[in-house]
């Protein structure tokens, strides 16, 4: 009887299993955060997930297995989660081992990130690379990955586009205000301003010319995250949105 009791527990705790794990976003294989930031950013995680319908999951590695940072946080997810099942989520790591971090992407969130740079997933972390602040670099990427997983309402592409409106009215009303002007009988240009001098009543005994503009030209220098995302896929099949860059 105690054994089949024991048995029956076993299983249970099996079962429940499963529900821990995707219960749990943060892998921090290397001990980096502390017990408070995990706690915290499963919390953020959870409430990303109802308010997009998006899993995150974020990684933390010594071994990177050879892989590259997007493929590695790709492979990750599918061993952690039941994958076949999912299909909207994002896999972030930082792979402490070859010093970089990368992001996979897939389903809905792979559609909407595929628009997203490098460079402006670096934009998101820049701030908190040099002191080593995953924590708040996460809390960020997290506030980032809400802006770009929610479609605008009406009323937000409304008011995206409001500016454009008004300037391509303001270009149509100059247009027909210039129409109207060139019709009017005015004074015809002149080179000079003879005609408003009495004779022999300015006697200039200098010039110069005064620039009040100048022209400068500046170039940008692109960074190395500057290029854009790709595709690839996973010993699975599945195919990803990447991206990556480094610590």
């Amino acid at each position: 009887m105690k054994k089949v009791f024991l048995s029956l527990l076993l299983l249970s705790l099996l079962a429940f299993l499963p529900v821990l794990a995707e219960n749990n976003h943060i892998f921090d294989d290397t001990g980096f955060f502390t017990q408070n930031q995990i706690k915290d950013l499963n919390k953020r995680a959870e409430a990303l997930l109802e308010t997009t319908g998006t899993d995150l999951i974020i990684i933390t590695t010594d071994n990177s297995r050879g892989y590259s940072p997007e493929r590695f946080a790709a492979e990750y997810y599918e061993e952690v989660r039941p994958y076949e099942e999912m299909d909207n989520y994002v896999a972030f790591a930082f792979l402490f081992d070859i010093n970089k971090y990368g992001e996979a992407s897939y389903g809905t969130a792979k559609e909407l990130l595929a628009k997203e740079s490098d460079e402006k997933l670096y934009n998101v972390l820049a701030p908190f690379l040099p002191e080593k602040d995953y924590y708040h670099a996460m809390i960020d990427y997290m506030l980032y990955l809400e802006d770009v997983l929610i479609p605008p309402t009406k009323a937000e592409r409304f008011y995206k586009y409001l500016p454009y409106a008004v300037g391509v009215s303001l270009l149509i009303g100059g247009i027909t205000v210039a129409v109207m002007a060139s019709g009017m009988k005015r004074k015809r240009y002149q080179s000079n301003a003879q005609m408003y001098i009495v004779p022999n009543s300015l006697n200039l005994a200098k010039s110069s010319d005064i620039y009040l503009y100048k022209t400068e030209t500046r170039t940008k220098i692109e960074s190395s995250n500057s290029k854009g995302g790709g595709s690839f896929s996973s010993s699975s099949g599945r195919s990803y949105g990447g991206r990556s860059g480094s610590l």
